[in-house]
């Protein structure tokens, strides 16, 4: 079987540009899942294959010898249900400047979000819990016994999850930082013998006033966030020194 990826796309993490750049720009349709051309997406959360981990599941072993490389908004623990080995591969940012991201991605994507400042938008309980406090710990803390079906399911996030995430992500081949996606886009091209494709950046966030009392309460609610990002920080420069 061909080396196969797994792109861990961390929401608002600038994983778009790296799937744009690295993914799209060196596979065919049916090297990838999902495709938007043969698995169609979808912005409702409870149908887009990009979210679901029960549709990954449900791939037939035709299907998996075709895929050269799985992507989508799923948990680390979905890269060991694909039936073979893959070459995982992940980018993460700066908790507080990534909440402040989905702060303006909700306010300018969700009709329900539209009129509200970012402290209204914080103080939407459902949304912040399953999509902002500690959300890339929480990406790597899930195991094959929780059976997640969606990145966003809650999860309570402890010392014991922390361990766990780092533990996953210290098995993932390739890890990148937000703020220095060039070069992890290299690091990608070369791993899988690809080109890294010229098209500009994708969905990059304009500017977003947020008030420092609201930075520091994020900064707050996040603090393993921010402790796993650390570690990510220090894995990212003992494998580059």
């Amino acid at each position: 079987m061909r080396e196969r990826g797994f792109f861990i796309h961390v929401m608002k993490t600038a994983g778009t540009t790296v799937k744009v750049r690295t993914i799209d720009h060196n596979l065919a349709t049916d090297d990838i899942y999902p495709h938007p051309e043969r698995d169609p997406l979808s912005y409702d959360l409870t149908e887009s294959p990009y979210w679901r981990v029960d549709r990954l599941r449900e791939l037939d072993a035709e299907r998996h010898r075709s895929i050269r490389c799985y992507t989508g908004h799923f948990p680390w623990v979905a890269s060991t249900l694909v039936g073979g080995p893959v070459r995982t591969f992940t980018l993460l940012r700066d908790p507080v400047e990534r909440v402040v991201s989905h702060l303006r991605h909700c306010k300018t994507y969700h009709p329900h979000h539209a009129d509200l400042t970012a402290e209204e938008i914080y103080a939407d309980d459902p949304w912040r819990e399953r999509f902002m406090i500690n959300f890339q710990t929480k990406i790597f803390a899930f195991t094959t016994e929780d059976e997640p079906s969606y990145c966003h399911d809650l999860l309570t996030i402890d010392a014991d999850r922390l361990a766990i995430a780092k533990d996953h992500l210290g098995a993932t081949d390739l890890v990148g930082l937000q703020d220095d996606v060039p070069r992890f886009l290299e690091e990608v091209a070369e791993t899988f013998d690809w080109r890294v494709g010229a098209h500009g950046d994708r969905r990059v966030s304009e500017p977003f006033p947020v008030g420092d009392a609201l930075r520091a309460q994020i900064a707050r609610d996040n603090a393993i966030d921010i402790e796993f990002f650390e570690f990510a920080r220090e894995l990212v420069a003992r494998r580059r020194s």
